[in-house]
């Protein structure tokens, strides 16, 4: 029988045998990590005539932004900020988290400013309290402020 092909079928596997892998079901994906995100949307382009309005949110756990030693540090690194074609025009620290409004002479040069900023906070809080690890919550909030009534009523809120 050497020159006879035998065809040989697969095994059929009994219903009833679960299985647990693939497919959506109760419990999977990413949990969520406290208080909710800023959506990842696309932000709204940046127009170089307006300022924007900035909110930077910590993580959870962090002393207060407001205490001396850490207010000192961000207040320091808000002043280094300013570099060539981005500028920080007014700037207030919350407990957990800060407003800026910022100008850009580019809108590639404001979020690329912004971007700096948040480095330069995280630095300087985890500087300050002698720490390593996470001090942005999340992505930065960022609003044009196309009238000058937008911006008074940002600040003194």
């Amino acid at each position: 029988m050497r020159g006879i092909k035998t065809r040989r079928r697969q095994l059929r596997l009994p219903f009833g045998v679960a299985r647990t892998w693939g497919g959506a079901r109760k419990g999977a994906g990413r949990k969520p990590r406290g208080r909710p995100s800023m959506p990842h949307h696309t932000r709204p382009k940046i127009d170089p005539r307006y300022p924007v309005q900035v909110t930077i949110r910590a993580t959870s756990g962090l002393p207060s932004f407001r205490s001396p030693r850490v207010f000192g540090a961000l207040r320091r690194a808000v002043s280094r900020a300013s570099l060539d074609g981005f500028r920080i025009i007014h700037f207030s620290i919350q407990q957990d988290h800060g407003h800026f409004i910022v100008e850009g002479d580019e809108a590639r040069r404001a979020r690329g400013g912004m971007h700096g900023l948040a480095i330069r906070l995280a630095l300087a809080v985890n500087r300050a309290l002698g720490r390593k690890g996470q001090v942005i919550g999340d992505r930065y909030h960022a609003r044009p402020l196309t009238t000058p009534r937008q911006g008074a009523d940002q600040v003194h809120r």
